[in-house]
């Protein structure tokens, strides 16, 4: 099964000193789909984490290169490998003292690895600069890996990277951007914003397992020599 988009909700905020946000899914999820979460606080003049739930009760799991901090901004994704099907509002919930604003956004995906999808990431941030770069620690293992790029700006006017689609946002403060690789290697984006802080996470993400094949080849190699071995001891006992 190829990787495909199924649905986004469009990132909401808070006022400043918010300390939790609910975002519900447009259509209902389908069991055994990826969902995609990431959220964002501000927080000029205080410290703060952020934990996510959702009304199914998923479990959710938080991506290896998050959080990524860069006062004031502080960046969170979590993924959801299978998720339970149906109507679907995700909340994240502030803990500390958050005295900015939260932003958070929703993606759902089909045909992710269900087990250990992560293939590989990276983030990057900056004090100022007028350009956001970011690459993965190291090379997708995949050609057809489902990269997600997750960044944030003070000032906006975030650029869209060579080869990708906005799936989530738009040029503004916070954005998610799509790739579907077709060859291996390091995945690298540059892109424009408006000269500010600015924070960026980049996770590749694998399709699932080909090692199906592989089983029942192996099955089928051990059902051909357990029959054979019958048919030979069954001729010695008729001999």
């Amino acid at each position: 099964m190829a990787i495909a988009f199924v649905q986004a909700a469009q990132p909401t905020g808070t006022g400043s000193g918010a300390t939790t946000l609910a975002k519900a899914f447009t259509s209902n999820n389908t069991a055994g789909n990826f969902l995609f979460v990431t959220a964002n606080i501000h927080i000029t003049a205080g410290t703060g984490t952020l934990t996510v739930s959702d009304s199914l009760g998923n479990t959710y799991t938080q991506a290896p290169n998050s959080p990524v901090t860069q006062s004031p901004e502080q960046s969170y994704v979590w993924y959801v490998p299978s998720c339970l099907s149906g109507a679907n509002t995700v909340t994240v919930t502030a803990t500390g003292t958050v005295a900015g604003y939260i932003q958070l956004g929703i993606l759902e995906y089909s045909g992710v690895a269900t087990s250990n999808p992560v293939d590989t990431y990276g983030s990057n941030s900056a004090g100022a600069g007028a350009t956001i770069t970011a690459s993965t620690i190291g090379s997708t293992t995949n050609a057809n890996d489902l990269v997600l790029l997750m960044m944030t700006s003070t000032n906006g006017g975030i650029g869209l990277p060579t080869g990708y689609t906005n799936r989530c946002g738009n040029d503004s403060y916070f954005k998610v951007d799509e790739l579907i690789t077709t060859s291996t290697g390091v995945q690298s984006i540059s892109t424009s914003q408006n000269s500010s802080v600015w924070t960026a996470q980049i996770i590749a993400f694998l399709p699932p397992s080909s090692g199906r094949s592989r089983t029942s080849s192996r099955s089928l190699t051990s059902i051909r020599t357990l029959t054979t071995t019958r048919s030979l001891t069954s001729l010695r006992s008729l001999t």
